[in-house]
């Protein structure tokens, strides 16, 4: 059934979507406070420079500096 209510017919060998998408209006949800994204279990992203040179090749270093070799990102 689409939203004005109409029902139509599809064969069950189309692969095909009709009608809207269901988050169309998600990018109007503001989030009101800092942990309301620790409330929707989306972890923070960690700078690999932040890190310690065991966890990452981009970490170390003496305050905010490059890591002393190449770029391994992708």
């Amino acid at each position: 059934m689409l939203p004005s209510g109409k029902l139509i017919e599809v064969s069950l060998e189309c692969h095909a979507y009709i009608g809207l998408a269901s988050n169309s209006f998600d990018k109007f949800n503001k989030k009101y406070k800092a942990g309301t994204n620790r409330l929707l279990n989306k972890r923070p992203t960690v700078r690999g420079v932040a890190m310690n040179p065991i966890d990452h090749p981009h970490g170390g270093g003496e305050g905010k500096s490059t890591s002393g070799r190449s770029c391994v990102s992708p």
